[in-house]
């Protein structure tokens, strides 16, 4: 062996070392063992005072002082004891568990089954000749509830194997269903299906309420199942063709621009295919009045405006409006306002924001200045106004890597090659140390699985030496789960007495046995000020807002006020907590999203450079959203009551921000004034709202009339001042009316998504589940025989001992001061 072998083996010996000795590793709550130092002094102190002075013989005293001594030490141990109880101290045990194999099959008998390759019932006859098995049908004709049957089905340390192609149309999501099946120790497999039938699958996805006379955009989603050649896709409004095109792609856009009232989408495929169900999907738009918004400027002639009117009823003024008329707009523009023009109608505003209005404030020369400061207007804004910018030495950052079993899964990068999570993680928390933090930044790290390890305490980035060498030794746990708390609670404690803002990067697949746990360990985070960055590394048919994995991720963001990003958040992170002021000098720098799981933001792509900006520090229960690529904040939001206050702290395009008036970026302007606004007929008297919905599926009805609504076959009944709602259950496929309100009505979703699931395969791997052929009788047996030993790694506490100890010692210190007294 070399030398640098000995070398590497002996560093990798004391960093295994020095994490063992994390306190975290045998007590639940640590932090109790430093009582023992105020215990101490306090003991000392009262046994050194004499609260009566009385005059001894030498001897005596002698022996009073020795018996001073002996209770001093043995109440400090008494003291320990009690406080190594109350800490509570645990061991982890293993424990190996053998017991019968025993299989549950699950047979999906809805009909996007037919679709797929058969599978011989008889394998379930050679396999009950060896081994105990039972078989349960799953599902019905056109409903898909294969996660209530699993869930049904669980026991611990049980095998489920699965006959499904996993589309789910009704009850509890199977990425739900396998975090569950991982705290049983059970196990979810799957018998390879392929598909055996070409089908087409057709969708329209849009908003089903929009602005009249606007462009909408629509998606046009083309759904194959063994089918790759080129369907012809048409699209019809209101009767009139607007698409009529062959294509090999999975999605398409069009715009379209309605007048008012309710218009009738169809899009179509004219293919022979196995379910014809599918082929044709019906949508209504309904199209409403431009929302009124006032506009308070003055400067009437500014470019904004023109964009504004583009797609809201604008109504620009340079005084504040009275009540009626405010009462009757949607959502108040501040346009580079004076703070003595809003200030005296601050409690208007409140109260017509917190009812549900919107609000956006536009910064400029006049606008977000020192006078803003500290007003009662300030309190409305979702931002500090006229602070200092953030200095890099009051940031505290802990970089909180997930190195659990399931990041030792295979995941293939942008090259096409494999590589592990864990190894993807390690290099994205390098990448984030080495170019995304400030170098006076503080930083700490720690690693987690079932337990957490301490990589590296809280200290200035300076002062690191070999971080990231240490994160890069880092090793997988190849067996185990995820207890995502526990390294949250690491990581809060680590942060806990930090000065300035606390922030956590959680590396991680999102995986996780202990989610309830984790969110509450976020909750606590965000009372403590704390804002968790969660950093999504998955395969790509796990990184969808959809699954389990990324909502758990996105769930610690939200309620700390964070930012969820994917494997690309490298470069926002370092917006966020980088050495912006240490870039290359940028007279125009470029605006950036920072976080793009917002309405304003979401797919948002903004080509733009603006020259000024207002100082602002977002407030803690804000959401920045967009950022100059120097890092200083340009668009925050928050909610207010049941309204919502955006925050853009450049000017309207007149001097500083001209770029964002252009085809490149002009969208932010429409998506903010949408988001401020919210629903755009909320203030009609009378309205019927009915969502589109499929066939035989109970449909909801709201109502807003001034009279008792009455309709055929719908109980309505009244939830609130001239409101009533009702439910409607349609038995017919295309456009139908109610109340004068048109609604379509689509097949089941049972004949939408077609062919196998994306998610499966990774759900089947998260459970330590395997995927066998449809007649691998033997490797089945042979995995259910193995699958029947588990060795369980569990969590013992050992408080009694600790208390036993301390009261066999206090007895001992009765006995001994009574002989010493004795004598």
């Amino acid at each position: 062996m070399s030398l640098q072998s000995v070398a590497q083996l002996a560093v990798q010996f004391l960093f295994s070392l020095r994490y063992s000795l994390n306190p975290y590793n045998y007590f639940l709550n640590p932090m109790l063992l430093l009582l023992i130092i105020p215990a101490a002094v306090f003991l000392w102190v009262f046994l050194k005072r004499e609260f009566v002075k009385i005059v001894e013989d030498p001897e005596v005293h002698r022996r009073r002082k020795l018996v001073q001594k002996v209770m001093f030490f043995s109440r400090l141990v008494i003291i320990l004891l009690l406080l190594i109880a109350l800490a509570s101290p645990f061991r982890e045990s293993s424990q190996v568990i053998e017991g019968d194999p025993v299989i549950t099959v699950l047979t999906d008998t809805s009909n996007s089954m037919a679709a797929l390759s058969a599978w011989d019932p008889a394998i379930v006859e050679r396999l009950q000749n060896k081994i105990d098995i039972s078989v349960q049908p799953a599902g019905s004709v056109e409903t898909s509830d294969i996660g209530d049957a699993v869930l049904n089905s669980l026991g611990p340390y049980q095998s489920i194997l699965l006959v499904s192609d996993g589309q789910v149309t009704k009850g509890a999501d199977l990425g739900d269903v396998a975090l569950f099946a991982q705290k049983l120790n059970a196990t979810i497999n799957l018998i390879k299906l392929n598909p055996k039938e070409s089908d087409v699958a057709i969708a329209v996805e849009g908003p089903g309420k929009t602005k009249a006379d606007v462009d909408t955009k629509f998606s046009v989603l083309i759904k194959r199942s063994n089918f790759e050649s080129s369907v012809p896709v048409k699209v019809s409004v209101d009767g009139v063709e607007i698409m009529n095109e062959p294509t090999a792609s999975s999605v398409l856009y069009f715009n379209y621009s309605f007048p008012v009232g309710t218009h009738e989408i169809i899009a179509s495929v004219n293919q022979q295919d196995f379910f014809p169900q599918n082929n044709i999907y019906y949508k209504t738009v309904k199209a409403v009045p431009m929302p009124k918004v006032i506009f308070l400027t003055h400067d009437t002639n500014v470019p904004l405006l023109q964009l504004l009117r583009q797609s809201f009823d604008v109504e620009a003024s340079a005084t504040f409006p009275d009540f009626q008329e405010l009462d009757s707009s949607y959502a108040v523009i501040t346009d580079n306002m004076d703070i003595s023009d809003l200030e005296s109608h601050t409690e208007t505003l409140s109260n017509y924001i917190t009812q549900g209005n919107g609000m956006l404030t536009i910064g400029g020369g006049n606008s977000l200045d020192k006078t803003y400061r500290a007003t009662q207007f300030e309190t409305l804004l979702p931002g500090f106004v006229g602070k200092a910018a953030k200095k890099d030495s009051d940031i505290n950052v802990v970089m909180l890597i997930d190195v659990s079993g399931s990041t030792s899964s295979s995941l293939v990068n942008a090259q096409g090659e494999s590589e592990k999570k864990v190894d993807v993680m390690k290099a994205l928390a390098a990448d984030v140390i080495r170019n995304s933090l400030g170098s006076t930044v503080k930083v700490g790290a720690i690693a987690y699985s079932q337990s957490a390890s301490v990589v590296s305490d809280l200290s200035y980035l300076n002062d690191k030496k070999g971080l990231i060498d240490r994160i890069s030794q880092l090793i997988d746990k190849q067996t185990g789960g995820t207890k995502t708390a526990i390294g949250l609670n690491s990581a809060i404690g680590m942060l806990a007495n930090a000065k300035g803002s606390k922030n956590i990067i959680l590396l991680s697949d999102g995986a996780n046995q202990d989610r309830n746990y984790a969110i509450e360990s976020a909750k606590l985070a965000a009372n403590k000020g704390i804002k968790i960055y969660s950093v999504q590394v998955a395969r790509v048919s796990e990184f969808s807002s959809e699954s389990t994995d990324a909502e758990n991720m996105m769930a610690y963001a939200d309620i700390t006020n964070g930012i969820y990003f994917g494997s690309d958040g490298a470069q926002r992170l370092r917006v966020l907590f980088g050495d912006n002021d240490k870039l290359p000098p940028q007279d125009f720098p470029s605006l950036f999203v920072v976080d793009d799981n917002h309405f304003i933001t979401q797919n948002l792509k903004v080509d733009a450079k603006i020259s000024g900006y207002n100082d602002v520090v977002p407030k803690i229960p804000a959401r920045l959203l967009m950022t100059t690529t120097n890092g200083e904040p340009v668009l925050t939001a928050w909610r207010l009551g049941l309204g919502r206050v955006a925050l853009w702290s450049s000017d309207d395009g007149s001097r500083w921000s001209g770029d964002t008036l252009g085809e490149q970026a002009s969208e932010v302007w429409s998506r903010m004034g949408d988001w401020v606004i919210g629903e755009p007929d909320r203030k009609m008297a009378e309205k019927v709202d009915i969502p589109d919905t499929r066939i035989n599926t109970p449909t909801p009805v709201l109502v807003k009339s001034k009279g008792v609504p009455r309709a055929d076959n719908i109980g309505l009944y009244k939830v609130d001042q001239d409101t009533y709602a009702g439910t409607i259950t349609p038995n017919e496929i295309g456009f139908q009316s109610v109340l004068g309100a048109e609604f379509a009505v689509n097949a089941p979703f049972e004949y939408e998504n077609i062919g196998i699931s994306k998610e499966l395969r990774a759900i089947v791997a998260s459970t330590g589940g395997k995927i066998f052929e449809p007649n691998d009788v033997d490797g089945i047996l042979k995995f259910a025989k193995a699958n029947a030993k588990r060795t369980v790694i569990s969590q013992e506490g050992i408080r009694y001992p600790w208390v036993i100890a301390a009261l066999i010692l206090f007895l001992l210190e009765i006995f001994i001061r009574r002989y010493l007294r004795k004598e």
